[in-house]
């Protein structure tokens, strides 16, 4: 507790200490003894009731902006598949260069060791060409994570496509259609090992695999591509259940 003058301010040790070092090295010296058990030590102030009292509202302020600051990056920056899944275009930060935030969240989270932002964050990382990690600060470490998870998120990816447009229809597909679905499948899986399209893997997300298909004019009935986008959804929850071991993040706990 602490008297400024004729005024008792009663407040909570944490979010001045985490706020302010004099607050913070005040309370690690030995405190005045209480009074009674039920009533707390007491700091006696010179500063006049008014001036105390604007302080407290601005550490109170700066604790609930870094408390929206958290909450926001970790809607942004989940830690679920699903969560991350549902974020939108309109979700993101506009008018900026999206890097800048992905290479800025991870120095953040290493700095305010805040770990369970670093698996989006770098993964977010790994579609960030190399030029710029490096013209934007990200630590020598936490580069060689996102370049050494670049190369298997890619490989992962192209497994996943492979896998996603194996030849095999829905048991739904709509028949007699021409082509037909299954041969959809299997000039899709050829599309895939040319030239353009070696050049779609990697850890980028923002496309579906049915957008790729249908700008290729590959268009399968509407089973298939509900087929289609359950598989893509199932190897990228793999993939993201892997994120931590692919970034080389479970080492560090």
């Amino acid at each position: 507790m602490f008297v400024a003058e004729d005024t008792e301010f009663r407040v909570y040790k944490v979010p001045l200490s985490k706020h302010s070092a004099v607050f913070k090295d005040m309370f690690s010296l030995p405190q005045p003894a209480a009074a009674s058990a039920d009533e707390p030590p007491v700091v006696y102030l010179t500063e006049r009731p008014k001036c105390f009292r604007y302080l407290l509202r601005q550490l109170i302020s700066l604790e609930q902006l870094v408390r929206q600051v958290a909450d926001y990056l970790a809607s942004q920056y989940p830690t679920t598949y699903e969560a991350y899944a549902a974020i939108t275009v309109e979700d993101h930060i506009t008018g900026s260069d999206p890097s800048i935030h992905h290479i800025a969240v991870v120095n953040r989270a290493t700095l305010s060791d805040t770990p369970s932002l670093l698996p989006s964050a770098l993964f977010a990382c790994c579609s960030i060409p190399p030029n710029r990690l490096v013209q934007e600060q990200l630590s020598l470490d936490d580069l060689t994570r996102v370049l050494v998870g670049r190369a298997e998120l890619t490989k992962l990816d192209a497994e996943a496509a492979v896998a996603i447009f194996q030849p095999s229809s829905s048991p739904d597909c709509r028949k007699g259609r021409s082509p037909s679905c299954g041969e959809l499948f299997l000039t899709a899986v050829t599309l895939l090992g040319s030239k353009i399209g070696l050049k779609l893997f990697g850890p980028s997300w923002e496309l579906s695999w049915v957008d790729y298909a249908n700008d290729r004019g590959l268009f399968f009935c509407p089973a298939c591509e509900k087929m289609i986008a359950r598989r893509e959804d199932e190897k990228r929850k793999e993939i993201w259940k892997r994120l931590p071991s692919i970034l080389g993040l479970e080492a560090d706990g």
